[in-house]
């Protein structure tokens, strides 16, 4: 018999190049892009379009390990939306709630994608050793849940010995499986859009959609994504009536074990820090030392005792801590890879491994913003621009105009020929500063995010250098003039959504401030260092000023500091209703641009300031 492909020994065939080919096909050509990072996790990038494949696991594990974790994360692109709908789920961690609603996604994921490519059921099976058995100890079991909730589907829904879990963990998932097990077979059709090809049922079905996305719901919807929307929607509620109350029983018991350790050790002062949003780095750190050895099997504290409200919100965020620190489910890819999972941040927003920084909305770019994009990777392309000139001796166009001069004047022959020349590059810097504080959060930074990636992946294929800070109380760099869109810049800004909530690692997380005026004044000057010709500041902003050490009057003389100068151009953006206000700083404003429109809007105003014409797009600058 003759063997197949798949069973050549991985270092002949498994490669980058062949997995992106793989990833061509299993997308239907949606737009996906693999790529490898140095990184030790599998993670899907929803604002780049990006699946990021370890290195090491393209060298060492094969190709029939990275097709299995590859499919599972093109089932995630195609079917999961779980972040984009208003669940209604009560849950005192996002972060952990989203590891939660992963794992519990990863089984509808795998059933969906081997039913559509049934040839994928064998690259699954090289998967199961990542679960044969269960996490190590001393990981919260609210978390080893999340786990054993996708492991049981990939083994088959065949419980694990007795014993070999804790017994509140068996228990969860024993309560919980026939629940699990129907969420796992509601799918979207393999035919998309099959479903709601008829116009009544299609619009009951956007009627009962549209309370679960409120705005988030599309002016014009597909028969497929409808379908996928209606299915996530099901999945959700099943979730939230029979699984929840078991994962916030375990959440609670993890909390009130580690509350009762960390105040047998006298660490009463840490752990009201902790619940008042005081954590610094040193007290991180000494919490996260504490936490591990008193994770691992532990005695419950008596039934009398349960941590206090302040305490509850203080233990939560300590196991939040535990998780990015100790990345407990690193041992199964595919429960941490989730294209919808976030460290605080998820689908929306953000979904990559929990300790990653990815944005947190799942879900395809906007319509405008694909367009852009299409037409930066076409219209910019630089054979695409070259144009003809004629004057030439030699070239590979003769010039009829020319041409039909040479009878009477011999000499042009000189100028008879044409040639394409590349045009010349725009002599242009860009920086883009971006408000961070509170206020930010949700939709906005979301929004926030795909504009600024959209204007990084523009100015990167222009030649164009530029520079990204965010601001709170001080800037905060995200990219500097030297450094070029790799894997982990592409992460760094995708960081910012943790600033808007306080969580970022190692970050500023003073989301209360928005000292606007002195912060745009050292913006400025780094801007003003650059040699270019022409050098253009852009302003993202929902608000007014709400600085620690400054005030209204501050960014008013920042602002005419800098256009009195003349040497940078200047533009504020309102992003969102209600930022009229905008145009009272900035003289050069956009305001109330709505958050789906963002992306697109942004990207068109930084070709307009290139000078690449835009079609469609109108002259929007106030004066």
């Amino acid at each position: 018999m003759k063997s197949s492909p798949w069973q050549v020994p991985a270092p002949q065939f498994a490669s980058l190049a062949q997995l992106q080919g793989l990833a061509s096909g299993l997308c239907m050509d949606a737009g996906i892009r693999v790529e490898a990072i140095a990184g030790p996790q599998w993670s899907y990038n929803h604002v780049t379009l990006t699946i990021q494949v370890p290195q090491r696991d393209i060298d060492g594990k094969g190709v029939l390990y990275c097709a299995g974790v590859l499919a599972h994360e093109v089932g995630h692109f195609f079917i999961s939306r779980y972040h984009k709908i208003l669940h209604g789920i009560p849950f005192p961690s996002e972060k952990i709630l989203n590891h939660l609603l992963n794992g519990l996604e990863d089984p509808r994921v795998n059933q969906w994608i081997k039913a559509r490519y049934p040839g994928s059921r064998a690259w699954f099976e090289v998967l199961v050793d990542d679960f044969a058995s269960p996490g190590a100890p001393g990981v919260p079991e609210v978390v080893t849940f999340g786990v054993e909730c996708h492991a049981d589907e990939m083994r088959n829904w065949i419980p694990r010995p007795k014993g070999c879990l804790p017994k509140r963990i068996a228990l969860a998932l024993a309560s919980t499986g026939a629940a699990r097990r129907r969420m796992a077979g509601m799918l979207p059709s393999l035919v998309p859009g099959s479903v709601y090809l008829d116009e009544r049922l299609a619009s009951d079905a956007e009627r009962l959609l549209a309370k679960r996305l409120g705005a988030g719901l599309p002016a014009r919807l597909d028969a497929r994504e409808l379908d996928v929307l209606s299915r996530q929607a099901e999945a959700l509620d099943l979730i939230r009536t029979e699984v929840i109350a078991h994962a916030l029983d375990l959440l609670n018991t993890d909390c009130a074990r580690l509350g009762w350790q960390l105040l047998a050790r006298g660490k009463q002062a840490d752990l009201a820090a902790a619940g008042a949003g005081r954590g610094s780095s040193a007290l991180r750190k000494r919490l996260i030392a504490e936490v591990s050895p008193a994770m691992i099997a532990v005695p419950d504290p008596p039934t009398t005792w349960r941590p206090d409200r302040l305490q509850m919100k203080g233990l939560v965020r300590i196991l939040e801590w535990f998780m990015d620190a100790a990345n407990p489910v690193q041992r199964a890819p595919m429960s941490t890879c989730s294209s919808a999972k976030m460290s605080s941040l998820g689908p929306d927003t953000g979904p990559a491994s929990i300790s990653v920084s990815l944005p947190e909305v799942f879900t395809p770019q906007p319509q405008g913003v694909e367009h852009l994009s299409r037409m930066v990777q076409e219209g910019l392309n630089p054979h695409r621009l070259r144009r003809f000139q004629g004057g030439f001796a030699t070239g590979s166009q003769i010039s009829m105009p020319e041409a039909m001069r040479l009878e009477a004047e011999p000499e042009r022959y000189r100028r008879l020929w044409r040639r394409r020349i590349r045009p010349t590059r725009p002599d242009a810097a860009f920086g883009l500063l971006v408000d961070l504080s509170g206020s930010m959060r949700g939709k906005k930074i979301q929004a926030a995010l795909l504009g600024t990636m959209l204007v990084a992946e523009t100015l990167e294929r222009l030649e164009i250098p530029y520079m990204i800070h965010g601001f709170q109380d001080q800037l905060i760099p995200f990219v500097d003039w030297n450094e070029s869109l790799t894997p982990a810049v592409r992460q760094r800004i995708s960081s910012m959504q943790l600033e808007v909530s306080n969580s970022r690692p190692g970050g500023n997380n003073k989301m209360r401030y928005n000292d606007d005026g002195p912060c745009l004044a050292r913006f400025a000057s780094h801007l003003r260092k650059h040699a270019a010709r022409d050098r253009f500041l852009v302003v993202v902003s929902d608000g007014g000023p709400a600085g620690l050490h400054s005030n209204d009057g501050d960014l008013h003389r920042a602002v005419l500091e800098i256009t009195t100068l003349g040497e940078l151009q200047l533009i504020g953006l309102g992003l969102g209703a209600g930022t009229e206000h905008v145009s009272t700083f900035y003289p050069r404003s956009i305001a109330c641009v709505p958050e789906a429109e963002f992306p697109a809007r942004i990207g068109q105003l930084i070709l307009q300031s290139c000078g690449v014409p835009v079609p469609g797009a109108g002259k929007e600058l106030g004066a």
